[in-house]
């Protein structure tokens, strides 16, 4: 298909232009996306106007909509925000060039678009247009895309340079003496060897001249940096831009590190953005290969090749170069296994690129063996590590450091204080280092590794707790992948000591930070090596805490019967211990703790036993933040019992603790945990100031793990308090935070809450969609208790479109889903729905049953919440009975505890519209009536009175009441 003639009328709108040549292709977003190097949702949002692209996905999406040479620009520029009029050329044209045309330069051709650099190419240029900036370093690791980004940054300063722009290309020349001969033959300029010194003619022919000389791969040069100062010393107008695989050391040098494209680090992470390593990669492919396209089966395999060469443009190219013969996946897979595999056989591949190790060969000779030995060494590090590290564990002195820097082995980066090498660096780094160490020395920078890393985790167990948490949450954050190492390296080599340090502070900050399935995995795999550690006293308490801990994270996970069986065999091993006169109260405490969480949902009384008993070891241990914990713990108990004032001083006692030793997290959840009292007791409008309070915590600490808790309890209060719009917003949050996390049981439920809003909303396709999602997440997981409120969410959606048939077997679904120790209190709103559902089929009797037997539940439990919705659905059979006085006593309570929630759709569907009218048919003297009745009268003491009422009428009330 051709492209748009110049004289064509564009859209006035960018996003216009993309969609229109997207049809008029017959391309979908999807197949455009595949095409370009993005996700469907980035092309869908630039064809709205709602995002501009980088230029480099402009660049791709001039390609792939085949835009003609006489649109590239102007469609680049348009994408950019830049305004341009197109106009047809006069035929012939007599006006004088613009001075870009007259400019010389002897700059070689650009072969493509500039893939992912346009941020760094911006800076580079801006850079030269600052006077006082004359000479840039372009610094880097061979192979990272330096002389392309040189390159592009050359051609697009020909216009502002109009004594010339010049490529000197120094690859394959090292002679000192070869410099200003290599000058002059760019410049084009004759060197007299009879007049004057050459480098004092160079000198004279470039003082006046408003000039840009490139000097490209001066590694082998850099002896000769001294001469470009000189240059510069003789001209305030010329500019000179270097690529070098280190720094030059001058005064005047002002350095430009250039690090490899950026890169996912997963799918998710994919979808929500675009990744200039995956773009270069997908164009790279299709050179080999033009039919290859990302699709969801390669898309990780292409991110994994990304990721382990750290988004080298040259890597990236070298690997794509098998894709006719391997998947993506299985390129990564040869890549981690040998450095080697990076290579190329093609013929017009420059030498020094057919390798990636011959690139990092030509690095390692010029090292000292000084040099070469630290380097080495530090491979031993994963991901960023301190000067402190690196002189510790490698013995690496800061001169050393700062010529591998300068040498573009390792980076520093001063806002985080830390260190880092390239993935295919350390790669080569560790393969050199089991050549030039012993196998003695190996062991023995293993062992100082996991000792500086476990000692420092050990060192911030304390104030992980309390006051300097979000520091040292942050330290361990930043250690993470060599606190990992460290971990295993232990293991491994069964020190015991080690393992016994770093536990619970490793164990604390996974909890923290809601990486349960990590910690699933860490404690699980631990298991077997304790059996087997020499010292078996030692084995067994290490053994008792961390099969007390896997069942934390087992518990934090939804796997309850998993949780259980470790937690019994802790519990076994406590008793034990305990029968022998050991000294275990902090592990009992531990575990009794854990008891009581497992009991919370199936022996409420039961669990407050257990808290009672590990917060008297607590207590007597002096154990500050235990002690928290476990309160909060009671409280949620006694809310469960109906016990709402003991949970209250609970609850208050928690978080005056949690205030006192600094613990912001801990508080946060507390926070979140009294806002669901609260709506419990029908106080939305302090459970929303709680819920609130918990959710500035959480951002102002920056914990994903307890803000995903603190707005789902937060949505919940909205809800009760009519705030439709705002809880969904909430939710939404919610949702991704917890697909950030991978918490499956909670996006589940959020899935649920979600779908709650979308009923209140009135949007109901959007309701069934979310309650489908949540279901099969629930039943992948087996997690009955939230596939029972899924059902409840569907029946729910059914009785808003008038099919009670539908949703009574829903519901009837629900209640056999829940799980045998589901407390009576959990269950009463599916029963309620019943009645409804019932009573709407024309089956009065089992409808009044049920309303009997859930208003008596209700009671006994002070359970608020339950009570309004079967205060409602009462209120519409006694209407419908002529209990007119009655029902609108009824209504008017609910009306006044929640005055904003009875505007949900789905509740004004069902009951409310028709209760509302019920009110305006009363006369001034039945409302007065009313009016005194509910001023006399508690939510509480109509709840006694309805159930004497129900008794007397045989609606089934049994009158067993707690009162």
């Amino acid at each position: 298909m051709g492209t748009i003639g110049v004289m064509d009328e564009l859209p006035v709108s960018f996003g216009e232009w993309v969609q229109n040549r997207r049809n008029d292709l017959d391309l979908t977003r999807n197949e455009l996306a595949l095409k370009v190097g993005c996700s469907p949702v980035t092309i869908k949002k630039i064809e709205r106007d709602e995002r501009k692209p980088s230029r480099q996905i402009a660049e791709l999406l001039a390609i792939h909509l085949q835009l003609g040479p006489d649109l590239y620009d102007v469609f680049v520029k348009r994408a950019r925000g830049q305004f341009v009029e197109v106009e047809q050329p006069p035929a012939e044209s007599h006006s004088k060039p613009a001075p870009a045309d007259i400019v010389k330069t002897n700059l070689p051709e650009l072969t493509g678009p500039l893939i992912g650099r346009q941020d760094e190419l911006a800076r580079l240029t801006d850079r030269f247009n600052e006077p006082a900036k004359q000479l840039v370093t372009l610094v880097g690791t061979g192979g990272i895309g330096k002389s392309r980004l040189a390159l592009q940054a050359a051609h697009d300063l020909v216009g502002d340079m109009l004594g010339g722009v010049f490529w000197i290309d120094f690859t394959s020349h090292d002679s000192s003496s070869y410099i200003v001969p290599a000058i002059a033959k760019a410049l084009d300029l004759r060197i007299n060897k009879e007049s004057r010194l050459p480098e004092k003619q160079l000198m004279d022919w470039l003082k006046p001249k408003q000039a840009l000389l490139v000097f490209d791969n001066f590694d082998d040069m850099i002896d000769e940096a001294p001469f470009l100062a000189d240059l510069l010393d003789q001209s305030v107008t010329l500019k000179i831009l270097v690529t070098s695989r280190e720094r030059l050391n001058l005064q005047q040098e002002q350095v430009f590190p250039l690090e490899g494209l950026e890169f996912p680090r997963s799918a998710e992470d994919f979808r929500d953005g675009d990744y200039p390593a995956v773009a270069f990669f997908v164009e790279a492919a299709r050179k080999i290969n033009p039919t290859f396209s990302l699709t969801v089966d390669n898309i990780d395999g292409v991110i994994a090749i990304c990721r382990l060469v750290s988004g080298m443009p040259l890597s990236l190219e070298l690997a794509a170069a098998w894709i006719d013969m391997l998947s993506p996946a299985e390129i990564a897979k040869e890549i981690k296994n040998s450095l080697d595999f990076l290579e190329t056989n093609l013929r017009n591949v420059p030498e020094r690129h057919k390798s990636i190790r011959a690139i990092f060969d030509a690095s390692w000779d010029k090292l000292s063996p000084s040099e070469k030995k630290i380097f080495g060494r530090l491979t031993i590090f994963h991901g960023g590590f301190s000067r402190r590290a690196a002189r510790s564990v490698a013995g690496a002195s800061l001169p050393v450091m700062a010529r591998l820097v300068d040498r573009s082995l390792i980076r520093y980066d001063a806002t985080k204080e830390s260190y880092r090498l390239n993935g295919l660096l350390r790669q080569y780094g560790a393969d050199q280092l089991e050549k030039q160490e012993s196998a003695e020395s190996l062991a023995d920078l293993h062992e100082r590794h996991s000792v500086y890393y476990l000692e420092a985790l050990s060192e911030r167990n304390t104030k992980i707790k309390g006051d300097g948490q979000q520091t040292a949450i942050s330290e361990i954050g930043r250690d993470l992948n060599n606190v990992r190492k460290a971990w295993r390296w232990a293991i491994q080599h069964q020190k015991s000591d080690l393992i016994q340090i770093g536990m619970e502070p490793f164990a604390n900050f996974l909890e923290f930070k809601g990486r349960y399935t990590e910690g699933e995995t860490i404690f699980l795999d631990l298991l077997d090596p304790l059996k087997n550690l020499p010292d078996q006293k030692v084995g067994q308490t290490l053994y008792l805490n961390a099969i007390t801990w896997l069942s934390v994270f087992e518990f934090a996970l939804n796997k309850v019967d998993r949780g259980e069986r470790s937690l019994n065999a802790a519990n076994r091993i406590v008793e034990e211990m305990v029968a022998q006169d050991k000294k275990v109260d902090r592990q009992r405490a531990f575990v009794l703790a854990q008891l009581g969480n497992l009991e919370m949902t199936r022996d409420p009384e039961k669990a407050r036993s257990f808290y009672l008993q590990a917060l008297e070891l607590h207590e007597r241990l002096k154990m500050g933040w235990e002690q928290a914990s476990t309160m909060m713990a009671l409280g949620s108990a006694e809310r469960i019992l109906g016990n709402f004032e003991q949970a209250s001083h609970w609850f208050s006692k928690s978080l005056e603790i949690r205030q006192q030793i600094g613990d912001q997290i801990g508080a946060a959840g507390t926070l979140a945990t009294m806002s669901e009292l609260c709506r419990n007791r029908g106080q939305f409008y302090e459970a929303i100031l709680q819920a609130q309070n918990g959710v500035d915590l959480a951002r102002q600490i920056k914990n994903d793990n307890v803000l995903a808790i603190a707005l789902s309890e937060l949505a919940m209060a909205l809800y009760y308090d009519g705030q439709f719009p705002k809880q969904h917003q909430a939710l939404v949050e919610t949702m991704m935070l917890n697909e950030r996390l991978n918490h499956g049981h909670k996006l589940a439920q959020t899935y649920f809450r979600l779908s709650m809003a979308n009923c209140a909303l009135g949007q109901f396709d959007d309701a069934q969609l979310n309650t489908q999602k949540g279901l099969n997440l629930a039943r992948q997981m087996d997690n009955q208790a939230q596939i029972a409120l899924l059902f409840f969410a569907q029946a729910i959606i059914a009785q808003s479109v008038g099919s009670f048939d539908s949703s009574k077997q829903l519901l009837q679904n629900g209640l056999a889903a829940f799980p045998p120790t589901t407390p009576p209190t959990d269950k009463n709103a599916t029963q309620i729905l019943i009645a409804l559902a019932e009573y709407r089929i024309g089956n009065p009797t089992p409808a009044k049953r049920y309303l009997a037997q859930t208003l008596q539940i209700a009671f006994d439990n002070q359970d608020t919440l339950s009570l309004i919705l079967n205060y409602s659905v009462t209120a519409l059979i006694l209407a419908d009975q002529q209990e007119t006085e009655r029902a609108v006593i009824l209504w008017e309570m609910v009306q006044r505890l929640s005055p904003r929630l009875q505007h949900a759709v789905w509740l004004r569907r069902l009951y409310g519209d028709r209760l509302s009218k019920l009110c305006e048919t009363l006369s001034a003297e039945q409302r007065a009536d009313i009016e005194g009745h509910l001023l006399s009268n508690s939510l509480w003491d109509e709840a006694d009175t309805l159930l004497k009422f129900m008794h007397k009428a045989q609606w089934g009330s049994s009158r067993n009441s707690k009162s």
